[in-house]
């Protein structure tokens, strides 16, 4: 009994003349029923998927931390109140403004110092405890600068630091009444972990955008180039967009359900990677088949020829990847272990559409796929020629070279590897997050300010926790 390759099975049955418009069809539906019926992915963003560590100690005090005192839990922001001339009675007026605003409506009637003042917006509903020179005057050390140019307020947002949607929204309701505040010679910042947490969501949102654009006109333009056809060009952008749609939506699902926390950084490197791999899934197709279209009339059966041996090829190709990525899980740092599932998810399914979905809309498009350069049979004459004739140009001699000196190619490419591999000598550790925020921001405007006029680890020192059980 003859057993048929799997692959085989999948893409002659993607190919046939029934089946290229069932799989097309069913990719479609695919992505608009997912598309629309499917949580929005950006609405479960969890960055525990970025933040967890597994179980050091750090994890561990703060677990018990968050068990022993519930009440006391939140992301704090610090605002931070400066004049480089030395803070005026005015500013510190408006030091105390902004502390009032923030406290509850009983704190506030049970404060003198707010007596009077009128606020046009009502403070963020997740502001929690607030410590100010207003309700802790006590605090005054370690609220204000030595050199009485600077004043800090410190209000915790009782939120979990992985729903950092919400935190953006708290700290832009924040940034919006104090800069209404602020002076030519009065700077008022919001910093602290929620502040940057806030700024690096801002940046990876402008980011995915820009990101995204600029990979689909690379792409366009590199295919138009090589292909020298406007609808092959295409094809990889047609092919990832309803990748993309059926992606998001199964991560989505994913990410309501709690299956595993979905970070945005994992989701902005994975628009990248489906890029990248389904135009190298398409382009072994159509290198190959612009090669059987020479030798074969019959379109379909050149594309059956064609799909019977790339197959296997991107195949081994992609489930090399999702092995490799599959390994991120065993890693303690969540954004590795959130990156390897998600990207492995999109791999596997750019896969799925590199085995039906390219080659059925390949199928349908026939020769016009390669217009206005579509490809003609070669004559015996003209094969029996060029099977004569060495390869030519700048590959070709690669390709001699390789193949008569083995040895020295792999000395070489071993050489050639290890001396760009001596930049990794020159990396050194940061773990400074502030450094990924490239362009000044609020956070790194307000930290800059408490850096020059706080000594280190006044406003941000290390906890003990001593447990007894």
């Amino acid at each position: 009994m003859q057993h048929r390759n799997p692959l085989t099975w999948l893409t002659d049955r993607a190919l046939g003349n029934i089946g290229r418009w069932v799989v097309i069809g069913l990719w479609l539906v695919a992505a608009g029923l997912l598309s629309g019926v499917a949580p929005k992915l950006a609405n479960y963003y969890n960055d525990k998927a970025t933040s967890s560590i597994g179980t050091p100690e750090s994890v561990q005090a703060s677990a018990i931390v968050a068990k022993a005192f519930p009440h006391q839990q939140g992301l704090p922001a610090i605002i931070v109140v400066s004049n480089p001339s030395g803070l005026t009675t005015a500013d510190q007026h408006v030091a105390t403004q902004i502390a009032c605003w923030l406290l509850t409506d009983a704190q506030r009637a049970a404060n003198a110092a707010c007596a009077g003042l009128t606020y046009p917006d009502p403070r963020p509903a997740d502001a929690g405890p607030v410590v100010s020179l207003v309700n802790i005057p006590q605090a005054k050390n370690q609220l204000v600068s030595t050199d009485g140019t600077t004043q800090t307020i410190i209000v915790a947002l009782n939120l979990p630091q992985s729903d950092s949607l919400a935190i953006q929204k708290d700290i832009k309701a924040i940034r919006a009444y104090t800069d209404s505040l602020a002076g030519p010679s009065l700077a008022v910042k919001v910093t602290g972990p929620s502040g940057i947490l806030a700024d690096l969501v801002n940046i990876f949102a402008g980011a995915d955008v820009k990101l995204l654009l600029t990979t689909v006109l690379l792409v366009l333009v590199l295919l138009a180039v090589i292909y020298r056809s406007p609808l092959l060009a295409l094809l990889p952008i047609i092919g990832v967009g309803w990748v993309l749609a059926i992606v998001n939506g199964i991560l989505g699902f994913a990410a309501k359900a709690q299956l595993f926390p979905i970070g945005q950084q994992p989701t902005s490197i994975m628009d990248v990677l489906l890029f990248g791999a389904g135009t190298d899934y398409t382009i072994f197709i159509v290198a190959r088949l612009r090669e059987e279209l020479r030798h074969q009339p019959d379109r379909h059966v050149a594309l059956q020829t064609t799909m019977r041996s790339v197959g296997e090829a991107i195949t081994s190709s992609a489930g090399t990847v999702i092995l490799g990525l599959l390994t991120l899980v065993l890693t303690v740092l969540g954004l590795y272990s959130s990156l390897g599932l998600v990207l492995a998810i999109a791999v596997a399914v750019m896969l799925l559409a590199g085995l039906t979905l390219v080659p059925a809309i390949l199928s349908v498009l026939g020769n016009a796929a390669f217009w206005p350069f579509i490809p003609r049979v070669q004559t015996a004459t003209e094969r029996a020629a060029e099977a004569a004739k060495p390869e030519s140009g700048f590959w070709g001699a690669i390709a001699r070279f390789v193949v008569r000196n083995p040895v020295a190619a792999i000395i070489g490419s071993l050489v050639l590897l290890g001396a760009l591999a001596l930049g990794n000598l020159g990396i050194r550790p940061d773990f400074n997050s502030l450094s990924d925020l490239r362009n000044p921001t609020p956070s790194t405007d307000g930290y800059k300010i408490l850096a020059k006029h706080f000594a280190p680890g006044t406003l941000a020192p290390f906890n003990v926790v001593i447990h007894w059980r």
